[in-house]
């Protein structure tokens, strides 16, 4: 419980929950991000029966940003640049929030 690390990996690699069913950053982060893809999928299912133009043409647009996050498949010419990717985050969370009001009225 005291001490984390492993002779072979970094402190805490090992980890997703710790012992006494303590959780991790990593698991808490893994999570999120199952929680995010369940609500994409949720939404794309609702815009997908949904008459209203505005709604569709938002769910293009989310889905021509949630793509310009693949890139390119060479990872030598990825472009990493934490300001640019934090941003396209916020600015993806923003479209998902407009798509999720927009189909609850």
């Amino acid at each position: 419980m005291r001490d984390a690390r492993h002779t072979l990996w970094p402190a805490g690699d090992e980890f997703l929950v710790y012992p006494g069913a303590n959780s991790s950053i990593r698991f808490e982060k893994l999570r999120e991000g199952i929680v995010d893809y369940e609500k994409i999928k949720i939404i794309r299912e609702l815009a997908s029966k949904s008459s209203d133009t505005k709604i569709k043409d938002q769910m293009k647009d989310f889905d021509a940003h949630l793509a310009s996050f693949i890139g390119d498949r060479d990872y030598s010419k990825r472009d990493y640049d934490q300001q640019r990717i934090t941003e396209a985050v916020h600015r993806g969370k923003q479209m998902l929030e407009a798509l999720s009001d927009g189909l609850a009225r």
